[in-house]
């Protein structure tokens, strides 16, 4: 009887998943493997972008297949800065055990703030799930 209620207990505290398992294994997801990324290269604020002043939000849909990014969807965002958040995730190596599919979101955004070096953007990456790029916007000279 307490083997019982001790399984029924754990069952309702981790509600049925199974242990270990990991809140970015989406439903296609086959094996998580380990989802720590080994190498990616620092991502970019296209300059292009940053004149025109676009900003916003890019998901995308990653399959990783031992350790290696497989496939890269686009599933939202602004396509100027979509096409540098696929850029930057072709650079992205994992450990060769991780074998799942994820959706890593990119956040581009636009500060006139002083603490933004015009020449830098700052960067900051939860890889493999969040990467946010925030950079001061190019300031067009006129006479």
């Amino acid at each position: 009887m307490m083997t019982k209620l001790c399984l029924f207990f754990v069952l309702a505290l981790f509600g049925g998943t199974s242990i270990g398992a990991s809140p970015t294994q989406g439903p296609g997801a086959k094996h998580l493997g380990d989802i720590r990324v080994k190498h990616a290269e620092v991502p970019d604020y296209p300059e292009i972008a940053r004149t025109a002043r676009i900003s916003g939000t890019v998901e995308v849909e990653i399959t990783v297949k031992d350790g290696a990014v497989s496939n890269a969807k686009v599933k939202s965002g602004p396509r100027m800065l979509a096409r540098a958040a696929l850029e930057n995730i072709k650079t992205w190596v994992f450990y060769s055990s991780a074998n799942t599919t994820i959706v890593s979101t990119f956040i581009y955004r636009l500060s006139t703030g002083q603490s933004v070096d015009p020449q830098n953007p700052t960067v900051e990456l939860q890889l493999p799930l969040m990467v946010r790029i925030t950079a001061a916007p190019v300031v067009l000279h006129t006479r």
